[in-house]
């Protein structure tokens, strides 16, 4: 079965796709800021660039999300993703409040990059 395997940003321009953890990532280090016309989306593990529409389909069969949704945002399935599942998962192991406590800090991650991820959809549709 087909998951989801890294954020991704296709520009529109050439084509080529770059890839990182996190969207915002891409367009600080890979893009150097630059909003260009792009398309948000992922790769998969079979190598596939799909935008989030399709993401969010494939990581709901994947068993990556645990509800339906429109679109995907990277923040969705990062405790999925084996370089933050493994670290959360050894910290949870040693010492348990300090594991909570990073489970927390994680959603209110997630939530704070979904609005970064909106802001810039808006500022690219100006």
């Amino acid at each position: 079965m087909e998951k989801i395997k890294l954020a991704a940003i296709q520009r529109s321009s050439d084509g080529v796709v770059f890839t990182g953890r996190n969207h915002a990532e891409i367009i600080q280090t890979r893009l150097k800021g630059e909003l260009t016309t792009s398309v948000q989306g992922f790769i998969t593990d079979a190598n596939r660039f799909v935008g989030r529409s399709e993401a969010a389909e494939i990581a709901l069969a994947a068993g990556q999300i645990d509800k339906p949704t429109n679109q995907l945002f990277s923040e969705d399935i990062t405790g999925d993703w084996p370089w933050a599942k493994d670290v959360i998962k050894q910290l949870q192991a040693t010492n348990k409040k300090l594991g909570k406590a990073l489970t927390i800090a994680d959603k209110e991650r997630q939530d704070a990059w979904r609005q970064i991820g909106a802001a810039i959809e808006i500022l690219k549709g100006k």
